[in-house]
């Protein structure tokens, strides 16, 4: 890694083929999906992590009703039993101050509002995941 920083640092491009996405998020800048040899997505680091963004959400008694509301955000949400939490993602960050209003707006306490990060192992799996695949 740190011979790979100190080229970057010397203006030198490095291509980086690795299975291991946690090392290539510590030393890339830009990275690509490719698939069948096809780029699927191509973008920097810090613009890939502005995409979806996942919530874990707590209020005071989680009713279904308000989980069915809830897929107007994201249709795979889901109510966690064990913790009480409910697990949904957003398109973006900007969708964060509308959705707690909304929950807030359906009578309901807000006691937690989690956005997370997806990692680039997630990020793509996302990308490469069988829905991509018939939108590619």
């Amino acid at each position: 890694r740190d011979i790979i920083n100190r080229l970057r640092q010397q203006g030198t491009t490095v291509f980086l083929n690795s299975h291991l996405l946690s090392e290539v998020e510590k030393t890339c800048d830009r990275v690509a999906f490719i698939r069948d040899g096809r780029i699927l997505r191509s973008d920097h680091l810090e613009q890939l992590s502005q995409g979806t963004v996942r919530i874990t959400l707590r209020v005071g008694q989680p009713t279904p009703q308000l989980v069915d509301g809830l897929k107007l955000f994201d249709p795979g949400c889901t109510l966690e039993s064990v913790s009480g939490t409910i697990q949904l993602s957003l398109s973006g960050r900007e969708q964060i101050p509308e959705l707690a209003a909304w929950v807030i707006g359906q009578g309901h306490a807000l006691y937690e509002l989690t956005p997370h990060r997806l990692s680039l192992e997630e990020r793509f799996l996302e990308i490469l995941s069988p829905a991509a695949a018939g939108q590619s």
